[in-house]
Order: structure tokens, then sequence, then C-alpha cells
């Protein structure tokens, strides 16, 4: 039975998800693990089971590759993320497609402007992290937001671009800060940043540039809640 007033808290709709450039091997999201961190530069961001699907394919520039699919079946897409240059001067266009239910959604994040093994990600993360590793979680100071502007301090600033991406590696990077990426709780906590799907979901990444590079550099992939 309908409830009045009843609302759909879920979003469908992916170019309302989040998105971001990351540096993979600077400032980029991190897998806290046992008082350190795995970030995309090293294999173990990528096999701790963290994530749902990863791939390291090769790919050509601007050619699509799977990155997940399923069908039959309802979740959340929580987080996607591509591969990252083997330059670290390298500037990045990454493109998204994302098919929710067989409609597709082609979310484009645009020129990262700025370099330092850039990857792009779709997806919010739950806090930034000043300082170069995770060590120390019992000082208040250590764990700091974003303002207004997207900013992380006044060593650490980033831009937003003009189609709303969020480059988190723009700025001075003498302060180096991180991205805590959300985990399989987030479509409880927050279920506006994922994208809600009842019965299929498909994800497609393609870069400016060829992906060829070693392994932890052509991977990509997603973190999904599947409903059972």
């Amino acid at each position: 039975m309908a409830v009045l007033g009843a609302k759909d808290i879920y979003n469908r709709d992916p170019l309302k998800m989040g998105r971001f450039y990351g540096s993979a091997g600077y400032n980029g999201p991190v897998i806290p693990v046992s008082n350190t961190s795995y970030k995309p530069t090293s294999s173990s961001f990528h096999t701790t089971n963290y994530f749902t699907s990863v791939t390291a394919a090769t790919a050509d520039a601007n050619v699509a590759r799977q990155l997940y699919t399923v069908s039959g079946k309802g979740g959340f897409l929580v987080l996607a993320f591509s591969g990252y240059p083997n330059s670290t001067s390298q500037n990045v266009a990454v493109t998204y497609v994302i098919t929710v239910d067989g409609v597709a959604t082609t979310v484009n994040l645009g020129a990262s402007g700025a370099g330092g093994y850039l990857q792009g990600w779709l997806g919010t993360p739950t806090a930034t992290i000043r300082g170069g590793t995770i060590t120390n979680f019992s000082n208040p100071s250590f764990v700091t937001y974003l303002d207004h502007l997207g900013e992380l301090g006044a060593n650490g600033a980033q831009s937003s671009l003009a189609n709303g991406t969020i480059n988190y590696n723009a700025g001075n990077n003498s302060a180096w800060g991180h991205l805590l990426l959300p985990n399989l709780n987030q479509p409880t906590r927050n279920p506006q940043t994922c994208i809600r799907f009842e019965t299929s979901l498909t994800v497609t990444v393609a870069v400016n540039y060829a992906n060829n590079a070693n392994t932890n550099n052509k991977t990509g992939g997603v973190l999904v809640r599947l409903d059972s």
C-alpha cells in the first residue's frame, strides 16, 4: 500500500553522482590497512577485496572498456575508477557510460587540468586526511573536511572544473592529503551519493591516452552493493 507523502530517497541519475580526479601516486584515494594505507600505485590497492570488480585490460585511447555488468539484480553503484597514465605530467580526460536499468548516461569528467598520475572517479569520498600516511586517528586535527570551495587547506587547495568535477591534485601539493573511500555501508549512510538500479547495471570507461603500461596503471574498477 502506498504511503501518502512517501518519497523515493534514491538517486537514479548518474549525472548527479559525485565526480573527481585524484592522484594515484600522491594525494589520491587510499584504503586504510593496519596503521598504514594502500594507494592506487600499490598492487595491494586492487587485491584487498575492497572493490567488487577490477580489470586491468589494455585499452586504446578514447576506446570504452567495460568495468562491470550485472543483470537480474538490484543494488547500488558506490564507486567507479579509471586507470591512470604512465606519465605524471599527462593531463587526462575520462568519460564514463553508466547504463541503469537499460538507460545509458554519459558522464564526462572533462580535462583534468593537472598532472600527478591522475585517475577519474565517480562517487563521493567519506573524508579527506591531511598528511602523508594514516597512522594517528586519535588526533582530531588529523581529519579535515572540504569547505564550500572544495579546499583542504592553505597548502592543499583543489579546484572545481567547469563541469562539476573536483580536481584534488590542483594547487600546491607540499602538504599532501588523502581521500578516504566509502565502503559498502554508503547506500545506508548516504544513499544520495550512490546510484540505485533495480534490474541491471553496466559501467564502461574511456580515457584519452593508450592504457598499456603496467598492471596498476591499467586497472579500473567499481564498488557495488547488491541487494542479494
